[in-house]
């Protein structure tokens, strides 16, 4: 949720200063990976508690969330493909997964 919330923050603030050419595809992923992080220390920091009680499998979180994350930004990208609109990164199945495991890392690192 929070990464969509990032596409629409880059979408509404930096779409101008974007212009017409794509980001470098390694600087875009760093990026995401780090946003993801400091997101994940600020949740941890508001939310010092497991999401959820994963004691049979600890550390899921680091396989699901960036799956389940790039999947449904892989489905937002594409909703924002066929209304004919242009999409950042983040809004791909790669820029939500690197996102989702900057965010899901950092969290299991504090709570765990």
């Amino acid at each position: 949720m929070s990464d969509l919330v990032l596409e629409l923050w880059i979408r509404g603030f930096w779409a101008p200063v974007m212009g017409r050419h794509r980001p470098w595809p390694v600087g875009a992923a760093v990026g995401v990976v780090v946003l993801g992080g400091i997101l994940g220390g600020l949740t941890s920091w508001m939310w010092p508690a497991m999401l959820m009680a994963s004691r049979p499998l600890p550390g899921a979180s680091l396989f699901l969330v960036p799956v389940v994350n790039g999947a449904l930004m892989y489905g937002y990208g594409l909703w924002q493909e066929r209304r004919g609109r242009r999409f950042t990164f983040v809004a791909t199945f790669w820029g939500g997964a690197l996102f989702g495991f900057g965010f899901a890392v950092v969290r299991f690192l504090m709570v765990a």
